[in-house]
């Protein structure tokens, strides 16, 4: 069973590889705050929510006629986002001769990590991130002088191997 929303297909290729695969949207439910009973009409909050996204629906509540609605504070429209931009949090609706601000929040917003740029986690806790971030940090160590064989061996001289080469001796630090 399948929630509310769209699904995504695209052709199968050669080679596929669902690791390789990445995705920078998801489809969220957009709250707009501050927005009059009389702009609550499905032509309207998609002219709205199309500055954050593509709209899909509205839900059951906001799409009911204005008498049989129970008062609102918000109306919900599903959008497709790509998390790769920056998200908006109020836009500016004009119309003629007037124009007022809405303010958005966003339902259930995933995980997205700006490095991987991938769904399902947050930079914090990325493995290809900290991967890169411990060689950076074993280079520097290694440049430093701060291997884990010379830290155990507790202020000794380190341990230095020497290689021959066509320019000579060349030094370099075993681990």
């Amino acid at each position: 069973m399948l929630n509310l929303g769209l699904l995504k297909l695209f052709p199968w290729t050669k080679d596929f590889n669902a690791y390789l695969q990445t995705n920078t949207s998801a489809q969220v439910w957009l709250k707009i705050y501050g927005l009059s009973q009389e702009y609550w009409r499905k032509k309207i909050l998609f002219a709205i929510a199309i500055s954050v996204g593509t709209p899909i629906c509205v839900d059951a509540m906001t799409s009911k006629p204005a008498i049989e609605r129970t008062f609102g504070h918000f109306a919900r429209v599903l959008v497709d986002i790509d998390l790769t931009k920056e998200l908006k949090y109020e836009v500016l609706v004009e119309r003629k001769g007037y124009a007022f601000f809405v303010e958005f929040a966003y339902e259930n917003l995933p995980e997205f990590c700006d490095y991987c740029k991938i769904v399902g986690h947050s930079v914090h806790n990325c493995t290809k991130r900290n991967i890169k971030d411990a060689g950076t940090e074993a280079q520097q160590n290694i440049k430093d002088g701060n291997t884990k064989s010379n830290v155990e061996r507790k202020g000794k001289e380190p341990l230095v191997a020497q290689n021959k080469t066509n320019s000579g001796l060349q030094k370099r630090l075993l681990i």
